[in-house]
């Protein structure tokens, strides 16, 4: 652990480009190994078993729901009083936290016994015999693995909210990828998910205690000590609370249409969909990481008065256009790079689960920054109303267009539940949180237009002219305003 300490502080002492390739690695390094281990999964163990990992896995998502915000309000804590003499105030805040997150932990742990002894009786998933109960085994070792991320995710959001970005990404990567290391070793040994489990839950342990050290290294005014006089346990519950709602309301949508596939149409065709669903939410992942280095800047220049209409325009901008162009990238190559990727069988039932998913993260993508935005903002509660509206309207329609149009009807009702939301939500994050004219931020949305109709053909020559189309209204309209724009950003967005 020494070396480990040494390390991370001789390479970690400034802001440089060198430390953004850190949290560079970080972003992407974890995606492109899940994605790489995907095809493994499936040769060692066929689609149906990698269906039933899926399906506990997102059983064991459920879990976050507990969040109670605590790194988000760790980040917004640390960035507001770190320039001040109310370090007491930072060290009770993450201390507190830190206790909110072992109380997760173990109700984590219950939560998932409970679901484990009762998925066999309810049989919602169309599970085979002895499925359920190998599926119960790997929620059960799941929810313990989630209860301790809840506790990585206060000592990584001290350095956030530090800005110390560098320093939480050399942890998360050691965190994320070792244990995809590790699982890439014992899959191609012989072992399964099992055995993977058990060996992630060991390295969480182990990986808690590094970033302790870490932690108490850098900051040494930190002490892991409660104090409810400090910051009384009303006022944790009252700021966690709303980022809280926010992610329960948001993990519910998020998995509705994972779990409303699975009960439709069994392991199968859930395997095929769980694919394009791994695909989206790691790019997605990717740009959402890159969106949280706005969150404590926006906190930071609140708290000081200071205007950060400038960074929503750079941060858009970047997000934006390496998004789309990711997007784009994948829709041209994907009959190429995933048919050699999965092979020719799995591709074909999986590309158009794959190429709808693409699309609907396109759509997506553009509240990505307002919502980061919005939690360094006294309008923290505009994102539970976000997804709120959002979520009411996807479920319902997944259930009626599941019925019309089959399995795919599930992401159509997606990306129509998205495009009419996100535009509300726009118009009114710039009209109550920015204040500037509305007209300006729905524009940064016209690009999408030509994406949409890349679904709807596999013609390579008619994707190229779309994306072409795509390039050419991003660089008119959403570029020039990040061109116009003096202020700094220091974080390496």
């Amino acid at each position: 652990m020494q070396s480990v300490l040494h390390y991370i502080r001789k390479t970690g002492q400034s802001q440089t480009v060198k430390n953004s390739y850190w949290s560079l690695a970080d972003v992407v390094l974890y995606p492109v190994l899940m994605t790489l281990l995907t095809p493994l999964y499936i040769k060692y163990l066929g689609v149906e078993q990698y269906g039933i990992w899926m399906l506990a896995g997102n059983l064991a998502l459920m879990m976050n729901a507990l969040n109670m915000g605590v790194g988000e309000s760790t980040i917004r804590l640390v960035s507001r009083n770190r320039d001040t003499e109310l370090r007491d105030h930072i060290s009770a805040a993450v201390s507190n936290n830190i206790l909110v997150s072992v109380a997760l932990l173990i109700m984590s742990v219950s939560f998932g016994a409970v679901i484990s002894f009762n998925l066999s009786g309810t049989n919602f998933f169309n599970l085979k015999a002895g499925q359920a109960d190998e599926a119960g085994y790997m929620i059960l070792l799941l929810t313990a693995s989630v209860g301790f991320r809840f506790i990585e995710l206060v000592l990584l959001s001290v350095f956030k909210g530090f800005e110390r970005f560098d320093v939480a990404a050399k942890l998360s990567a050691l965190s994320r990828n070792g244990t995809i290391i590790g699982s890439i070793v014992l899959l191609v040994c012989g072992y399964g998910f099992i055995a993977i489990l058990w060996l992630t839950i060991m390295l969480n342990v182990l990986n808690i205690a590094i970033q302790f050290a870490c932690v108490r290294r850098f900051y040494p005014f930190i002490r892991f000590r409660t104090n409810f006089k400090q910051q009384p346990l009303s006022a944790i519950i009252q700021t966690n609370g709303w980022y809280w709602l926010q992610f329960v309301i948001g993990m519910t949508g998020f998995l509705a249409d994972r779990f409303l596939i699975a009960h439709y149409t069994g392991m199968g065709i859930f395997g095929y969909y769980s694919i394009a669903a791994m695909i989206g939410s790691q790019l997605h992942s990717i740009l959402v990481t890159f969106g949280t280095f706005v969150f404590p800047r926006v906190s930071y220049l609140n708290g000081q008065g200071n205007s950060v209409i400038p960074i929503y325009y750079k941060a858009s901008s970047v997000i934006q256009g390496l998004g789309w162009f990711t997007i784009c990238t994948l829709l041209i190559t994907g009959p190429f790079v995933f048919r050699l990727w999965l092979g020719g069988e799995t591709y074909s039932a999986a590309q158009p689960f794959i190429d709808w998913y693409l699309v609907y993260q396109a759509v997506i993508l553009l509240a990505i920054v307002p919502y980061q935005f919005i939690n360094g903002t006294s309008f923290v509660k505009f994102n539970s109303l976000f997804e709120l509206m959002m979520r009411l309207l996807q479920i319902p329609l997944m259930i009626v267009f599941y019925y019309a149009f089959g399995p795919t009807g599930i992401i159509y009702a997606l990306i129509a539940g998205a495009l009419l939301i996100v535009p509300a939500q726009l118009f009114l994050f710039g009209k109550h949180v920015l204040r500037i004219p509305k007209n300006k931020l729905l524009l940064f949305a016209v690009p999408l237009l030509a994406i949409l109709p890349m679904a709807f053909t596999q013609n390579v020559m008619v994707r190229i002219t779309c994306a072409l189309l795509t390039g050419l209204l991003y660089y008119k309209i959403v570029w020039p305003y990040f061109i116009k724009q003096q202020e700094p950003v220091t974080a390496p967005i």
